[in-house]
């Protein structure tokens, strides 16, 4: 998102805005969201809206240079972000 756009509850209301529409439908109980570990905005605007439950975990092997600087700890492992 452009910088100068952030912080103006944009995303908040498209997200709010799918929750309805997903919610409205029979059967639909829950509403995921994918984002990066490193992207840490999208992280706390997610558990700002309620999202706090880890489902999916994908692991990746890059076969080239990882550009990924950063590490973390998940589950007693160390991880790449």
């Amino acid at each position: 998102m452009r910088p100068d756009l952030r912080g103006q509850g944009i995303a908040s209301q498209a997200i709010r805005r799918a929750e309805g529409i997903v919610s409205a439908r029979h059967g639909y109980t829950a509403m995921c969201m994918d984002v990066a570990p490193r992207n840490e905005k999208a992280l706390r605007l997610y558990y700002r809206l309620g999202y706090d439950s880890v489902s999916l975990v994908t692991l990746r092997r890059e076969f080239g240079e990882n550009p990924r600087d950063r590490k973390t700890e998940f589950l007693g492992r160390e991880f790449r972000i």
